[in-house]
């Protein structure tokens, strides 16, 4: 054996990649051996004695800690990881950005037990999810969560005058929507508020929301009919324009002749008189701006 050969190098444990796979496993007691011994095997390692004081790494940091948190959320295990979390050290409210919090939240905004300990611990129920198309919690949570997250965000104080959850509840692709009303309403949602419409749920590379229509604006665009119908019954106004100068009959109308959805949907929530109606005011409308525009002085 040749002594002078340089011994090889031992591999660097990969403890983060380790901890990750017991939470894809959802080996809760794998899960926090493993961290009491990557704490133990940090601090039990010394800097060289040309180090500064104070140059020993701790591990894991808030950032590995807040790195294996999102794991959880992601993977929707229960919250016993994240209390053995905090146990290490790992804190809610201040080891994550506010960035990141977002992304926490709404990674974990699909399972009640992640979503109640959190809020427990302080994270911030308003929260905006996705802050380019001002989408909060509670709007995020009304199209995709089940209706108790609903509920548990409104008990922590959700905001539902800065959200447009309604919109995302009658629009959700679960059979829970009528749940999620009966939530939303008495919790004070209007029936008859103007809000930006919401493509980034319904589809997530569309563009950024420019519209403004009422709950029955949407309903009626997306062809839900039965759900338009539910909302005429809790109060909702057809008389109501969006942004654009429609009703709902209108907006439902132009889906109809575009063939791009439901075909119909529109004549069996509305009446032919008032479909005609609509159409009437519509075109009286388009004759009245078409006079104004020649009868101006720039075309004098």
């Amino acid at each position: 054996m040749d002594r002078s050969a340089p011994l090889p190098t031992p591999c660097k444990r990969d403890w983060a990649a380790e901890i990750k796979s017991t939470i894809t496993n959802n080996n809760l007691a794998s899960f926090s051996s493993l961290l009491l011994e990557w704490r133990s095997s940090a601090s039990s390692s010394s800097p060289p004695p040309s180090a500064p004081p104070l140059a020993a790494s701790i591990h894991p940091t808030d950032e590995e800690l807040s790195s294996l948190a999102l794991s959880v959320a992601l993977s929707g295990v229960s919250a016993e990881f994240l209390q053995t979390l905090q146990q290490a050290g790992w804190e809610v409210t201040t080891s994550l950005p506010p960035t990141t919090s977002a992304y926490f939240l709404k990674s974990a905004l699909r399972n009640e037990a992640l979503t109640s300990w959190l809020l427990e611990q302080g994270l911030d129920p308003n929260i905006l999810v996705s802050r380019s198309k001002n989408i909060t919690a509670l709007t995020y949570a009304a199209y995709y969560s089940p209706p108790a997250i609903l509920s548990l965000l409104l008990l922590h104080k959700a905001s539902i005058t800065e959200s447009r959850a309604l919109s995302a509840a009658v629009l959700c692709r679960s059979s829970s929507w009528e749940i999620k009303l009966d939530i939303l309403l008495p919790a004070g949602a209007d029936v008859n508020a103007l809000e930006l419409e919401l493509p980034w749920l319904i589809d997530p590379v569309s563009n950024y929301p420019t519209v403004k229509g009422t709950p029955l604006h949407w309903t009626a665009y997306w062809g839900f009919r039965d759900r338009g119908a539910r909302l005429v019954e809790r109060g909702a106004d057809v008389g109501i324009r969006n942004s654009e100068g429609l009703t709902a009959a209108e907006v439902g109308e132009m889906a109809r002749k575009s063939g791009r959805l439901y075909r119909g949907w529109s004549r069996k929530l509305f009446s032919e008189e008032a479909l005609n109606r609509a159409e009437e005011d519509r075109i009286s409308r388009l004759v009245f701006d078409k006079d104004k525009a020649l009868n101006s002085p720039n075309n004098s």
